[in-house]
Order: structure tokens, then C-alpha cells, then sequence
């Protein structure tokens, strides 16, 4: 049975690659649909026919991040091979993006289930990559293992934040990939700025002791030209390689996020 027509509750369950999806029209009707079917459609296409994943029986919006972490006074070293984002989950330890502090990863820095592939029983349907920075001017006055531990901040701005966030932008190319070793498939390339919300970077205005931050990769999504179906097994990562060596004053969190349509096993059962 490729369709069906009635309650969703009398809907039986969809085989292993494939799900229901409920395409718009007048009538409460499901077709059942290959992930090979999304897998490269415009993102125009698959937001107009799929709702973003909404119209997946059992899809839900999903963000799947990998955070870590410039520490302050420190320089990240130029780096043709770069540094590897989605490859560790919580309980693994990963090196700061400057390579000299030991960081316990947890649910904060990562959800990533399985280390740099998707976990058994799961596709994520992507249709947008952001890449959050957000720096302010006045730094947190304390840090455990590189994190903020109080909401007290310094008395002034300790340096320029958004001089930070332009370094990045002028020193350091990401990469999305997808697949392993020499057949990996390059998803999407560019610099911070290339990664943000629709309107650019931002922030609020600072000086002395007056609030201020520059972020990056906030507000409305700035989408991927295609869908990029990542299922269970597939191998993926985001790497970010230097070009030149940079020094940070500040502590800088730099968080790529894949947002898309998470479907598990639970969305294929009978419904």
C-alpha cells in the first residue's frame, strides 16, 4: 500500500527507509515516501510539499549541535587539517579549539548519540547549518573547565568582542561533510559570516561598562540550497581549518548546529 486515505490513528506502520507523509490537499491523505525521494530535493520543494518535515508522520524539528571552546590568552595554532566538530559524544574528552585544555564533553557540548555518525534507528533530514558565536564585551569573572559558573562579570570590557568574531570570519573555513575518508561529499563550505541568520551578524553596542555582545548564527535561518539526508550510519562532521594562527582574549564558544526533521524508529510504527 504506497497511500492511504483516513485517520492517522488506523495508519499501519512504515518499512525500514521509508515514512508517511501527509502532502497538503484537501483530503487526510498519506503517501508513503523514500528517504532516496528527499535526499538532494530543493529545500524550496521540500519546505513547500513537506512542511520542513512537519508533514513527516513522527518527524520532529531537531537541532543537532557540537560545541567547543577557544579559552581565553590562548592562540589557535593555523591548521590546514583543521579541528573536527560531531565527532565525540558526553563522557568523551576533546582538546579546546586551542588544543590546551582537557574538556569533558556533555549533553551541553554535544547530542550527538554516536561519534560522528548518525545513531542506529535514526535519519535526520537537514535543511539549514548554523554556526553560533556569541561574545561579550564584558567577560564572565569565572569559569570551571572553560564554562561560565556565575553572572558576575568584569567591571569593564576586557577587549573586543567583535574584533573576535572578525578574526574568526577572516581566519578560519567551515566545512560540512558528508560521508568518511576520500568519499566524503562536501554538504556546504564557507566562513562564519556565510553560516549566519538571514540578517548577518549582530549585536548590541557597547563601551566601559555598558552591556554589549557580537554574535553570529541567531534569528531567522539561513537554509541549505538542498536537503541532506543523513541516516542511521552515515558518517558526517563539520571541520574548521585556520589559515592563520589567532589569538583570542576573550573566552569564545564557537556551536555548529544541523537543524532539520529528526525521525527514529518510534515515527515509524503504526501510528
Amino acid at each position: 500500500m504506497d497511500t492511504f486515505t483516513g485517520p492517522r490513528k488506523n495508519l499501519p506502520a512504515a518499512p525500514p527507509g521509508f515514512v508517511w507523509v501527509n502532502k497538503p490537499g484537501p483530503e487526510n491523505t498519506y503517501v508513503l515516501t523514500s528517504f532516496d525521494d528527499v535526499d538532494g530535493m530543493p529545500v524550496e520543494d521540500f519546505m513547500k510539499y513537506y512542511g520542513g518535515g512537519r508533514r513527516i508522520v513522527g518527524g520532529i524539528d531537531h537541532q543537532r549541535w557540537h560545541e567547543n571552546i577557544w579559552a581565553p590568552a590562548t592562540t589557535i595554532p593555523a591548521s590546514a587539517q583543521g579541528i573536527d566538530f560531531f565527532n565525540k559524544v558526553a563522557g568523551d574528552s576533546q582538546k579546546s579549539l586551542d588544543g590546551g585544555t582537557d574538556i569533558i564533553v556533555d549533553d551541553y557540548y554535544t547530542n550527538m548519540v554516536d561519534a560522528g555518525r548518525m545513531e542506529k534507528d535514526a535519519t535526520l533530514i537537514v535543511y539549514a547549518l548554523g554556526i553560533r558565536v556569541d561574545v561579550p564585551h564584558r567577560e564572565f569573572n569565572a569559569f570551571t573547565a572553560l564554562q561560565p559558573v556565575s553572572a558576575a562579570v568584569t567591571g569593564t570590557d576586557t577587549s573586543s568582542a567583535t574584533a573576535h568574531v572578525l578574526a574568526l570570519n577572516r581566519g578560519a573555513i567551515f566545512t560540512l561533510l558528508k560521508g568518511g575518508g576520500t568519499s566524503a561529499e562536501v554538504v556546504a563550505q564557507g566562513s562564519l559570516f556565510d553560516f549566519p541568520s538571514r540578517g548577518g551578524p549582530g549585536g548590541i553596542a557597547s563601551g566601559n561598562t555598558v552591556e554589549g555582545f557580537i554574535g553570529n548564527g541567531n534569528g531567522f535561518l539561513n537554509y541549505l540550497d538542498e536537503v541532506v539526508v543523513l541516516d542511521e550510519g552515515r558518517q558526517f562532521k563539520l571541520t574548521m581549518k585556520t589559515y592563520r594562527a589567532l589569538l583570542s582574549v576573550l573566552n569564545v564558544a564557537v556551536r555548529p548546529i544541523l537543524y532539520g526533521c529528526l525521525v527514529d524508529k518510534f515515527s515509524r510504527r503504526a501510528a
